[in-house]
């Protein structure tokens, strides 16, 4: 009966946070803890018919390895992306090239350096960069910093960025 109502209640809950696990690693945790506990609750009632039926107990600990095994290679994966957030990588499906390349086409960018993309939370990207501006391109530094920043967060929307406007050059 417990178990019964244990799985229905986390298959609820599964349901409710599984278009949103990707998302989120707070949400993510949460979602394999639920996993966790809707394939235990599977695993007392189908254990308990197999032992009824059959009396091999040993298919208790069994289960409960293979669900164990299973939340550990999760879990591994949630801590590896925890720490690659926590050591400020630069966040999957950006490179710090290619965002160069993007900003240097740009009329009006000289150069762009000290860049640095990293991820606030698993949701939230962050740009610090500094931009030079080509003078003699006949636009304004605020002109081409918009532009920069409206290029930026067209392409990606979750990604804000601090841009600092230094040592204005003529073209060479």
């Amino acid at each position: 009966g417990v178990a019964a109502a244990g799985l229905v209640a986390n298959a609820i809950v599964v349901r409710l946070l599984h278009g949103h696990h990707h998302d989120d690693l707070n949400v993510r945790g949460a979602y394999l803890h639920v996993i966790g506990d809707l394939l235990a609750s599977a695993a007392v009632i189908a254990g308990g018919v197999l032992i009824w039926a059959t009396g091999w107990t040993l298919v208790d600990p069994i289960l409960g390895f293979a669900i164990g095994l299973l939340l550990l290679w999760g879990a591994g994966r949630l801590v590896r992306e925890s720490l690659h957030v926590l050591m400020e990588g630069v966040p999957a499906g950006l490179t710090v090239e290619g965002v160069a390349a993007a900003v240097l086409a740009v009329p009006g960018v000289g150069d762009f350096h000290r860049v640095h993309i990293w991820s606030l939370c698993s949701h939230i990207r962050a740009l610090s960069a500094h931009v030079t501006v080509d003078v003699a391109a006949g636009r304004s530094t605020a002109t081409v910093l918009d532009d920069v920043n409206a290029l930026l967060h067209e392409r990606r929307p979750d990604l804000a960025g601090e841009l600092v406007a230094d040592g204005l050059h003529p073209s060479a």
